[in-house]
């Protein structure tokens, strides 16, 4: 598992790191489309309106809107249906895919690498859920026990995946080649680009920011035009695997991948199976405890403040709303952000508060990067 430092001076407020945090257009058009098509509750086959009607309503040109396009293509949340002018044509919304999915979050399980160790404690996390959700349906007719299943399946089927493929060896070695699965990838020349920039590094050398190169250097590298290479960096990016930095020998950096893309693409599915959003934050809720629970089993008196000083800027940064007026929320995540935050609030932050205590000597079972944490 790669090994993620909190910073030694200042601990960062989490105000300042969903401002600091911006997309490029490309990544930024792909993610509000999802966040839209999750607040309408996914309709299915649903034209999104073609390249123009796009361009003009998130304020970009025709090459950022494919660029988003190729990326939900990649996600599996939308296909484009090629064809004369029309109602017919242009991307649409498609069925989120159950197993693609969970290739996805497997994928970035087995980037970082896993351990026999850790793999149970994600296995006693769900379980718990498991058990805390039966609690629920007792006690509320209104929950629907098929939807509940439907729900965890997902989890088990990508646990049961990484079991099985561990088979006694005890680890699974970092692999940043299958944060992608090549099915995936292999369906266009932008897709083929991206799996042969995973194969550049190891994944350490990669969490640590591999340089790959300019614009000019991935053309001339793997034969490629302009168009494409864009299209494989926006693929990238979307992960979070990577980054551009502008400059004379700057270019495209890797970078360890962040959850919040793989987190969000959950909620597509969960979504587009029609499972209701009370019973997703229900099973954010629990999760949320389980892990504070597993992570504060192991918290140092350090550790303990440091989180204590994140969850003070938290609590500070909503008061103020000033994460609501971040440019990165959308209209539809502004009209939500009120139920959010009140749920929200009432389960991450105070299990935190309710679980950790420095009571304990033992090391913390791995560093939790307030640099790289984002809402999915």
């Amino acid at each position: 598992m790669q090994q993620i430092r909190f910073p030694q001076n200042e601990f960062q407020s989490f105000e300042a790191l969903m401002l600091a945090e911006v997309d490029k257009a490309a990544c930024r058009i792909a993610r509000l489309i999802e966040e839209d098509l999750i607040v309408r509750g996914w309709p299915q086959d649903a034209s999104l309106g073609s390249e123009v009607e796009l361009a003009e309503r998130y304020g970009d040109g025709r090459t950022l809107v494919c660029e988003a396009v190729r990326i939900l293509e990649v996600r599996g949340t939308a296909r484009m249906v090629r064809g004369p002018s029309g109602p017919n044509s242009g991307p649409r919304v498609r069925e989120v895919d159950h197993s693609r999915t969970a290739t996805f979050l497997m994928g970035f399980v087995l980037f970082f690498g896993t351990t026999e160790p850790q793999l149970g404690e994600a296995e006693e996390a769900i379980q718990c859920v498991r058990y805390g959700l039966c609690d629920d349906i007792r006690n509320d007719a209104d929950l629907v026990v098929e939807q509940v299943s439907a729900a965890l399946e997902l989890f088990d089927d990508v646990l049961g995946a990484i079991r099985q493929m561990m088979s006694g060896n005890g680890a699974i070695p970092g692999n940043p080649a299958v944060l992608f699965a090549p099915e995936v990838l292999n369906c266009s020349r932008a897709g083929q680009i991206t799996e042969r920039i995973l194969r550049e590094c190891t994944a350490e050398q990669w969490a640590q920011g591999h340089r790959l190169g300019s614009e000019e250097d991935l053309c001339f590298r793997y034969g490629a035009d302009r168009g494409a290479s864009r299209q494989a960096v926006r693929v990238l990016e979307s992960a979070g695997a990577a980054e551009t930095s502008c400059g004379r020998g700057r270019g495209l950096v890797s970078r360890a991948p962040r959850a919040g893309a793989v987190a969000r693409l959950v909620s597509c599915l969960l979504a587009s199976s029609g499972i209701h959003p009370d019973i997703f934050m229900r099973i954010f809720q629990l999760l949320s405890v389980e892990v504070v629970a597993l992570a504060a089993e192991r918290a140092t008196r350090t550790t303990c403040q440091q989180i204590a000083t994140a969850l003070s800027s938290l609590r500070r940064a909503l008061d103020r709303g000033r994460i609501r007026d971040s440019p990165q929320f959308s209209p539809s995540r502004k009209r939500h952000w009120k139920r959010w935050r009140n749920r929200c609030w009432k389960s991450l932050p105070k299990a935190c508060d309710a679980t950790l205590r420095p009571e304990s000597s033992k090391g913390f079972p791995f560093s939790v990067s307030c640099t790289s944490c984002t809402f999915g």
